[in-house]
Order: structure tokens, then C-alpha cells, then sequence
């Protein structure tokens, strides 16, 4: 630090003080200007010797004079425009996935986690019906990624969808799934205990529910077994899902679908995998987990307000 202040700024002090040697005074001008970079230390005097510490406002000028000199002294900075204004930001590759998931947080009104069931039941109010059709719209081309057999519960699902839509529109558009499904209810046309009417937009409803839990569970279920064939994953979400709501003919027209799915390796291609640089598996296994979490959540929010107007008695979370 001596050397980066000038001989005249240390006479300064002394002059100020001049009881000062001159080590105490370059220390004194040292310690206000520490902030400066202060490259060598000096060792002050013992606390026996040193000398009562002047007022700041006598040595003010001489600080401010160091500090104009250590200021002079210093490697002048690099032009602004030689630093970068900001560090791009590395976004990894996403697949038609990740256009599921947006689909459905905005379906959702972009909220958070599930919470417990009384939460869930307040969060159905936020469901947006044009929204939620448009997300359950985008989730079938996930579907059609599942084989060519399973097209006619591709085709059943887009049905139900037609129903709402047919139903909203007599209704009068609700904004919300709640005041959809408490307008239906006002007509009468439903009996207690989940006996609905067919066509109508609770018993659409139900259906396109319960075949997006089976879509989540065999999604969820591909990121949990790497090993697994979809096939098989695809068959434990179906007995978890939709089985105990079928009869024996779906039950068999099902299952023909489900042991006709393609392997893995064809699977993630249909999803997009290879198309773009760095979207492998491990790139669609991610985006494959956010779909799965996204979707649960309208899984448990529509399950617990058709439970709550007791449209469907199976659909307690």
C-alpha cells in the first residue's frame, strides 16, 4: 500500500497530526482506503505507543486525496461493451410432451401441487372448460403414439369431447368445469348416486377422466421400470385405471390393443426421439415425468368434484 500512495500524501497526515511517524500515518490513510486493494500491510505500532486517533474530519481531505491517488494508480476497467450482457441460457431439447404439460397448466390456471382433498375440491373451480378440452385434445396425440389398435379408444375419447362441447354450448358456455357440471345438474336430467344421462357432459366427463388416469399411470409407470416393455406397463395401468369399469367386451378390445403395442425403441421415435440433437431417452423420460405429474393433478381435481356433486361415486382421491 506504500507504494501505491504518494510520498506527498503521507506528509499530508503528518503535517495534520504531527505527532504521527510516518508508518502510523500511511497506516492511518491505509485503513480508510482498505477497500482500495491494499496489497502490502503494515504492522502498526503497539497500542502502548500509538498515538490518540485524530477526527475524521481533519484527515477528510488527505483520505480523499489517497483515494484519488490509489484511484489514479489502479488498471483502468474494460470497456462495457467487452463484457457480455448476459449468458444465454442452456435449455435442453423437449419433445410433444413438453406441449402436453403446457396444456394442461394452463387448463389448470398454472397452480400448484394437489394439496390435500379439501384443496383439490377448491382447485375444480379454477378447471376452465375451454381449456381443459383443449388439453385433453393435445393428450390424445399421445395416445395415438400407443398403436394402431388402440385408435378406436382414441376415437371414443375425442366422442366424449364432442359431448361436453355439446353440452357447454346448450348450457351457455360456464367458464368453469364446476358451474358446467351445476348447470347439467339444474336440468335434472341426473339421477343420485352417479346415474347419468347419456349424452351429457358428466358422463363424458367421467370417461375422458378415467382414461387420462390410465395415460398418466402408464407414463409414470415407463419412468419408474426403464426394463419394462410398454406392453406390459401399459396393461398394469389399465387393470389400475379403466378395467374395473368395463365390461367384458371392452375388457377384450382393450387388451388386444394393449398386447399390440410397439417396443420401447419405436415408441420413443413416435414421441420424437432422435429428431432433434440431444432429445434421447433420458431427454423424453424427463419430459415423459412432468406429463405424468401435470396430468395427475386434473386427474385429482376432476375425480374429487365429481365426487364431491356425486356424479361419480368411484372417483374419491
Amino acid at each position: 500500500m506504500l507504494r501505491k500512495l504518494s510520498h506527498e500524501v503521507v506528509v499530508k497526515v503528518k503535517e495534520v497530526v504531527p505527532e504521527m511517524s510516518e508508518v502510523q500515518a500511511a497506516v492511518h490513510v491505509a485503513g480508510h482506503v482498505a477497500t482500495l486493494s491494499v496489497q502490502t500491510v503494515v504492522k502498526p505500532p503497539s497500542s502502548a505507543s500509538r498515538p490518540p486517533r485524530p477526527p475524521l474530519a481533519a484527515l477528510s481531505p488527505v483520505y480523499e486525496a489517497a483515494e484519488h491517488a490509489a484511484s489514479d494508480a489502479a488498471v483502468p476497467s474494460q470497456p462495457a461493451t467487452d463484457v457480455p450482457a448476459s449468458v444465454p441460457e442452456v435449455t435442453r431439447p423437449r419433445s410433444m410432451l413438453h406441449k402436453v404439460t403446457l396444456a394442461w397448466a394452463a387448463a389448470r390456471g398454472g397452480s400448484g401441487s394437489s394439496g390435500d382433498a379439501g384443496e383439490v375440491a377448491e382447485a375444480g373451480d379454477q378447471l376452465r372448460v375451454d381449456s381443459l378440452l383443449e388439453a385433453f385434445r393435445v393428450s390424445l396425440t399421445v395416445c395415438e403414439s400407443f398403436g394402431s389398435l388402440m385408435a378406436p379408444a382414441v376415437k371414443n375419447d375425442l366422442a366424449n369431447l364432442e359431448k361436453v362441447r355439446t353440452a357447454w354450448a346448450k348450457l351457455g358456455q360456464p367458464a368453469t368445469l364446476r358451474a358446467l357440471l351445476r348447470a347439467e345438474l339444474g336440468t335434472n336430467i341426473h339421477k343420485p348416486g352417479g346415474v347419468l344421462k347419456d349424452p351429457s357432459a358428466a358422463i363424458a366427463l367421467v370417461w375422458a377422466r378415467r382414461s387420462l388416469a390410465f395415460q398418466t399411470a402408464l407414463l409414470a409407470g415407463l419412468t419408474r421400470n426403464r426394463r419394462a416393455t410398454l406392453s406390459s406397463v401399459a396393461t398394469d395401468a389399465y387393470k389400475r385405471t379403466l378395467e374395473p369399469h368395463h365390461n367384458w367386451i371392452l375388457k377384450s378390445t382393450f387388451k388386444m390393443g394393449l398386447n399390440a403395442m410397439p417396443d420401447l425403441d419405436e415408441f420413443f421415435v413416435r414421441l420424437g426421439a432422435g429428431s432433434l440433437p440431444g432429445l434421447d431417452r433420458d431427454a423424453l423420460e424427463a419430459d415423459m415425468a412432468e406429463v405424468a405429474e401435470a396430468q395427475q393433478l386434473i386427474v385429482e381435481r376432476m375425480g374429487a368434484l365429481l365426487f364431491e356433486l356425486d356424479l361419480d361415486p368411484t372417483a374419491k382421491t
